[in-house]
């Protein structure tokens, strides 16, 4: 089922609330998911404990229909511990590196999840703004040229390719979001059984969003800021609450706004599909 051949939705989690939430979506419309957790959420719980977290809140009816993503890391002694605890999809982001390196990197991280059977995630371009200690200093719109997409998609080996195309991690409020769609179908039309990524989801114009699925290729769509603004958006208000000491209710609140967050990204999806 994985890659699958509609476009998956791929939610930053990052606690237990997060993930029930996340999962309760999934179980909702029966869409395949991303599970996917930052670098930084796995050195908080160590792999072992986290992937124990995941495995206990995730019911063996959804299994089919979920992988357990790391998504932007660097480090392969971290890739290797989330592989060896059960992950079963990671990115390797090494497009700071120069091209050549980028690939050597991308194809070792291939080679290392051969035996796991997991997927591999390599990106090339840049996507801005700030994710997980991964800051661009690059301007967003620079684009890589389409030749060395095809290089890096034809060398490195990866099961799913991140383009920088324009978007960036975080909020868009002070810097638009502008798509360069021209990039994602050239990469699409060339390489048709590539699925391409797109990182910063969260504020994508929902037009841009159904083009990049239907000409673009993207066939994952990561999305972060909007899970931990609902999860923030609840704290707050429990917070605000006359009774803040009830604290069960804040986790059944939290819950429940991760849910329709990230259902309203599952229903638009399988609407454009």
């Amino acid at each position: 089922m994985f890659p699958p051949a509609s476009t998956a939705p791929a939610f930053n989690v990052f606690n237990a609330e997060s993930i029930l939430g996340v999962l309760s979506a999934a179980a909702a419309s029966s869409h395949p998911i991303y599970l996917q957790t930052s670098a930084s959420t796995v050195r908080c719980f160590s792999p072992h404990a986290l992937a124990a977290m995941v495995h206990a809140l995730l019911p063996a009816s959804l299994r089919p229909l979920v992988r357990l993503h790391l998504d932007h890391c660097s480090d392969p002694d971290l890739i290797r511990a989330c592989l060896d605890a059960g992950w079963s999809s990671v990115m390797i982001d090494a497009s700071a590196d120069p091209l050549a390196s980028n690939i050597r990197r991308t194809s070792e991280i291939v080679a290392l999840a051969k035996p796991y059977h997991a997927l591999v995630e390599g990106e090339i371009g840049v996507v801005g703004g700030e994710e997980d200690g991964f800051e661009s200093y690059g301007a967003p719109d620079a684009i890589p040229a389409l030749h060395d997409v095809l290089r890096f998609i034809d060398d490195s080996g990866a099961d799913l390719v991140a383009v920088g195309a324009g978007t960036r991690h975080g909020h868009y409020s002070d810097h638009p979001c502008s798509l360069h769609h021209h990039i994602l179908e050239a990469v699409h039309l060339a390489r048709p059984d590539t699925p391409l990524v797109l990182h910063g989801g969260t504020g994508i114009p929902l037009d841009d969003v159904a083009r990049a699925v239907r000409s673009g290729g993207i066939r994952k769509l990561n999305i972060s800021t909007a899970i931990k603004d609902a999860w923030l958006a609840s704290q707050q208000a429990h917070l605000a609450s006359p009774n803040p000491h009830r604290i069960i209710d804040s986790v059944q609140n939290s819950i429940a706004a991760v849910h329709e967050s990230a259902l309203t990204v599952i229903h638009f999806l399988s609407s454009i599909q």
